[in-house]
């Protein structure tokens, strides 16, 4: 059972690893400290975690994969679904960002 959860904890965190290098143009962004608001911005780390704990989880509770081969398979889509959901998540963001500036730029009647 620690073997399947180290595998699939692995898997996943190299596939957030990667998600992190293609979606930044193949550089990696380091964790550090931001001073205002004071907080920490984990970079790749977060990524890399957010990988590896959405793999565990899909293998451990919603499937139960009999070989290593289904194994690898199943964490490597979990990766790439969380990745996606935290993509989803920032276009979101941006798009609300950009909607504001134009509604702020048309009340200046620019």
């Amino acid at each position: 059972m620690l073997e399947t959860i180290g595998l699939a904890g692995l898997v996943g965190g190299v596939t957030g690893l990667i998600a992190h290098l293609i979606r930044h143009e193949k550089s990696l962004i380091y964790p550090k400290k931001i001073k205002r608001p004071k907080s920490l911005h984990l970079g790749f780390l977060a990524d890399v975690l957010i990988g590896a704990l959405a793999a565990i989880f899909t293998t451990h509770y919603l499937f139960n994969p009999s070989d290593n081969r289904e194994l690898l398979g199943i964490a490597i889509m979990a990766g790439m679904a969380a990745e996606n959901v935290l993509l989803y998540k920032e276009l979101n963001t941006e798009r609300a960002k950009a909607d504001e500036l134009n509604k702020l730029n048309d009340r200046l009647g620019r």
